[in-house]
């Protein structure tokens, strides 16, 4: 990795370079969820398969103080499991509830200026306890800090369209779109966005651009049709989402 003294690969026993996943950019997007990230590593969940996935960086990640590192990885361990990844709390049992906000406690205490990962998590557990307020505010805070990461653009970008701030949106995902061109789930998200602030004549141009770098991806299909029948007058314009 770049500015790091080179070491021994040290993998298990079992382990074949053939155990390797590729994937493609648009397909990285629609699979792939960001969950944290453990020094050069970057780990996500595989929404399609449950599986956690890890990504290998080639700079030196952020360092948080070794004591908010670990209390922070402690909070990760303990919450990952209650958390949504697509905008509908689950329905958690008493224990659960309490365990998830005890865990944003210790968010909350750990979140300070330059700390953008503690931000983020602590916006995605705010909006599973159905925080949506707290978790914008969170999401921006993580914004502020780190625009160019494509994961904290897409969920600030999505914590904007629950709330039905849809200018705000469209900043922020056709800013992401611009960092990242070859990516067509975020495209479909500009899509969304336009949708939901009122624009459906370029929220149908941008969804026709996700489908053409992705014309298999139902999501996308189906959110085009949606459009299609605001435009046709078919179905009232949804002003948040989801």
């Amino acid at each position: 990795m770049t500015g790091v003294e080179r070491e021994p690969l040290v993998v298990p026993l079992a382990w074949r370079p053939d155990l390797l996943l590729n994937l493609r950019t648009e397909e990285a997007a629609a699979r792939l969820r960001f969950v944290r990230r453990e020094g050069n590593v970057e780990v996500y969940v595989d929404t399609t398969t449950g599986e956690i996935m890890y990504r290998g960086r080639t700079s030196p990640a952020e360092d948080l103080d070794p004591d908010v590192e670990k209390r922070f990885r402690g909070v990760v361990d303990t919450i990952e499991p209650l958390l949504t990844y697509d905008g509908h709390p689950r329905k958690l049992g008493w224990f659960q509830r309490r365990r998830l906000a005890r865990g944003i406690r210790e968010l909350e205490s750990l979140a300070g200026d330059g700390r953008w990962r503690v931000w983020w998590f602590l916006g995605l557990a705010r909006r599973s306890a159905s925080d949506l307020e707290g978790a914008f505010a969170a999401f921006e805070r993580a914004y502020a800090i780190h625009p160019t990461h494509a994961d904290v653009a897409r969920e600030f970008g999505g914590q904007c369209l629950a709330l039905g701030r849809g200018e705000r949106a469209v900043e922020v995902t056709e800013r992401n779109c611009s960092l990242h061109p070859r990516d067509a789930g975020l495209r479909a998200n500009l899509a969304l966005a336009c949708l939901i602030a009122d624009d459906p004549i370029r929220a149908k141009l941008e969804v026709a651009r996700a489908l053409e770098m992705d014309p298999a991806d139902e999501i996308t299909r189906a959110l085009a049709a949606m459009i299609d029948d605001v435009i046709a007058g078919r179905r009232p314009r949804p002003t948040t989402y989801p």
